[in-house]
């Protein structure tokens, strides 16, 4: 692992903090590559919205990972599980959008 030295992790909610330095590099951000940037005009508004929101959602949780994962050694049980759980709402929001936008590509292809 890159960075300081952590200590060991004391208990179950350590131990979920502790994972999160090295997990929050396996989130990819959503990359449009740049034909599409270029003639955004091919999607409907629909789709182009449902893309940039799942991009938007992956991007947040990223951000939210990583800073569960910076949170200090010091940081009381009741701080790392408040974070956690935002993570773990975070989760569920980008898998929705995820979803959504890929329901619209479906849909937009079908249409074609």
């Amino acid at each position: 692992m890159n960075g300081p030295e952590r200590k060991a992790p004391s208990s179950d909610h350590d131990n979920t903090r502790w994972s999160y330095p090295d997990r929050d590099r396996e989130i990819h951000t959503i990359e449009l590559p740049s034909q599409f940037l270029d003639k955004a005009d091919i999607f409907s508004e629909t789709v182009n919205n449902r893309l940039a929101n799942a991009s938007s959602q992956v991007n947040r949780l990223k951000k939210m990972s990583s800073l569960l994962g910076d949170l200090p050694d010091s940081a009381t049980e009741d701080d790392i599980s408040q974070h956690l759980m935002a993570v773990l709402s975070q989760i569920k929001e980008s898998e929705q959008a995820t979803m959504k936008a890929f329901q619209a590509l479906l849909k937009a292809g079908k249409q074609s």
